[in-house]
């Protein structure tokens, strides 16, 4: 049963009755005692206590439980009342008087509404109702007890009415192969098992779920469902529930080809249907499957012989259609090789189809399933929002992936793009180090060819000139002259490879270089340092680079600008080394390569050989180069 609400008045009673599940002794004894004590709403009590008792077990003995309560109860206390009428309607729909108990249950649904108690009792009658229109082939009517059931449950929190009325939807779903819902909707009643306080409610949506998930190919959860519900039953010596799950368990290992599990439960499931009434729902449906085990195992005419009992039965609380027991005698018959019998078998299966009735059955589902999902906080609603919302985080999902793969791949191309540079830089650097030092070892060779050779062959010719014989003018004349040429050569020399950078600093170097040049009234060369007086802790490769630039600049200014005057600054910081040269004649081209000539190629070569940066700019008409070079001179 469902529930039994049990109302006793003295606490002696409550004492003994109340545990979810007693003895039969201690129900007993409690009817003994309310019968002494002539309450009619504790012997109302004892005898429901009796009746739920015996519910799961004999079914006749329940039922007069139950009428015995209600010729004694009062209306007035509603919850016992109301129970009793509820589970005098279960008694008959366990031994398949279905039309009965269809009249029974409206009874306790009009008395319910009419004595306005829990809304609960509606869901319990109304869930009961659907599966009894269910089993008589009345989906219409099926339909409209759940739609009402679902309406009235809403609002309420009860596991118990919940988890009845959620198998029984799934397991119409199920009867009309729309096995996807049915496993929804099976789902959503186990997720109740939990709070559900009903042990029979639990064993009733657990032997479900097996059965449904076993159809969804699910089979280890459908065999951990049914051997917990048949081991569950076993234990509370409830047969009904025993036979219901070794009919589910025998479907599934029929299914997984387990023939030596099929011989091991199929004598046991056929002991216990035995022990109960023929007309018992459990027991039809083990019927209903033992004649496809039998054919299964290869047994016939065992399985012809149940199919013949069943036609011949013809009970209201069967769950196979005739047309599919025809069906399956034809195929007996074929096994047999009497196909004279098969073939009228199978003009039987197919008069017995009534294909215009399952087409109208699987409307009236569809535009059930329709008005369903338009309820507010409908479950099929929230499974379908559940699904979009899963959706759009698995998209959402996937836009995160793909960005940061996106994003992965943008840095790894800025990466690898920074890497080039950075390479390029660096080769360029070797590069213009490799130029920059050639051209040193060659004005390096040129001042020593110079000084060696050519400076010291004039020496030697003044020296063969100075013992000639007079003439004493021309003589003289020729030794002024090649002095010249001397000193000119050796100016050139030095100028290719200054020696003084052995002993001097760059702000003297630079200072004796500028002296040397040659002052015009057109043409003015001032000079002057700033700074850190520090200048011989200046890195050699910074000063002599700088000094070519200087060097090299300078003349380009004397040669092409047309200036008046020209200012060289020199600023010695802590960490940069600033040359400036200013001049007021015209701007010089950009000393960028592109286009530049061999001088001007060689300056942007030697900045780049010491990390320096070069700037051009006019400043009150006057065109400013400036070099910047970032240096350390050891000083604090």
């Amino acid at each position: 049963m469902k529930r039994c609400f049990i109302l006793l008045v003295y606490g002696f009673l409550l004492a003994s009755l109340g545990a979810q599940e007693v003895s039969l002794p201690l129900a007993q004894q409690a009817l003994h005692r309310a019968q002494q004590l002539h309450q009619c709403d504790s012997l109302a009590a004892a005898y429901c206590q009796l009746g739920e008792y015996y519910a799961y077990r004999n079914s006749d003995s329940a039922r007069y439980y139950f009428q015995q309560g209600l010729q004694v109860v009062s209306p007035a206390y509603a919850d016992c009342y109301c129970t009793l009428l509820v589970n005098e309607a279960e008694t008959y729909f366990s031994t398949g008087d279905l039309d009965v108990a269809a009249r029974k249950f409206q009874h306790a649904l009009r008395e319910v509404t009419r004595l306005q108690h829990e809304v609960s009792f509606q869901v319990s009658i109304l869930g009961s109702l659907g599966v009894i229109y269910r089993r008589q082939e009345q989906p219409d009517s099926a339909l409209a007890c759940y739609t009402r059931a679902l309406q009235v449950l809403e609002p309420l929190d009860e596991p118990d009415e919940k988890i009845f009325l959620l198998t029984n939807i799934a397991i119409l779903y199920a009867n009309t192969e729309r096995m996807e819902q049915a496993g929804y909707y099976i789902e959503e009643a186990m997720k109740q098992a939990d709070r559900c306080q009903d042990l029979d409610m639990v064993m009733y949506a657990g032997s479900s779920a097996g059965a449904i998930l076993g159809h969804l190919r699910q089979y280890d959860r459908s065999l951990g469902f049914l051997r917990q519900v048949m081991h569950k039953a076993q234990r509370e010596q409830k047969p009904r529930f025993v036979l219901k799950s070794m009919t589910y368990l025998l479907a599934q290992f029929q299914k997984l080809e387990m023939k030596d599990s099929v011989q091991v439960y199929l004598p046991q499931a056929q002991q216990v249907a035995a022990a109960l009434p023929e007309a018992n729902a459990e027991v039809q449906g083990f019927r209903e499957l033992e004649y496809q085990v039998l054919t299964y195992l290869g047994r016939y005419r065992e399985s012809l012989a149940l199919l013949h009992a069943l036609l011949e039965a013809d009970v209201d609380n069967a769950q196979v259609s005739r047309g599919e027991l025809y069906y399956r005698l034809a195929r007996n018959y074929v096994a047999l090789n009497d196909f004279k019998q098969a073939a009228a078998c199978y003009e039987q299966a197919r008069v017995q189809t009534d294909s215009l009735q399952k087409q109208a059955f699987d409307k009236q589902l569809s535009e059930w399933t329709v008005k369903y999902q338009t309820q507010e906080k409908e479950m099929e609603i929230v499974r379908l929002q559940q699904e979009h919302t899963a959706q759009r985080a698995r998209a959402l999902q996937w836009s995160m992936v793909a960005v940061v793969l996106l994003f992965s791949l943008l840095m790894l191309l800025a990466y690898s793009e920074v890497r080039r540079r950075q390479r390029k830089k660096v080769e360029e650097l070797k590069l213009a180090q490799r130029y920059i030092e050639g051209l040193e070892r060659e004005r390096i060779r040129l001042a020593k060819d110079l000084h060696d050779g050519v400076c010291n062959d004039l020496l030697g010719v003044g020296m063969h000139l100075s013992v000639l014989p007079p003439d004493e003018a021309s003589r003289q004349e020729v030794l002024r002259l090649l002095e010249n040429i001397r000193q000119e050569v050796r100016s050139i020399s030095h100028e290719l490879m200054p020696p003084q950078f052995q002993q001097l600093t760059l702000r003297q170097t630079v200072e004796a270089y500028l002296d040397r040049w040659p002052h015009t009234d057109s043409v003015k060369i001032v000079f002057r340092a700033e700074g850190e007086d520090d200048w011989q802790h200046l890195p050699h490769t910074v000063a002599y680079e700088t000094y070519r630039i200087l060097q090299e600049w300078v003349s380009n200014l004397w040669r092409y600008a047309g200036a008046s005057r020209i200012e060289v600054v020199l600023k010695l910081q802590p960490e940069e080394l600033t040359l400036d040269i200013v001049n007021d004649g015209s701007p010089l081209r950009s000393v960028t390569p592109t286009g530049a000539g061999i001088g001007l190629l060689t300056i942007q070569e030697r900045v780049k050989s010491i990390g320096g940066q070069l700037t051009l700019f006019t400043e009150e008409e006057r065109q400013v180069f400036r070099l910047s070079v970032p240096v350390f001179t050891g000083k604090p």
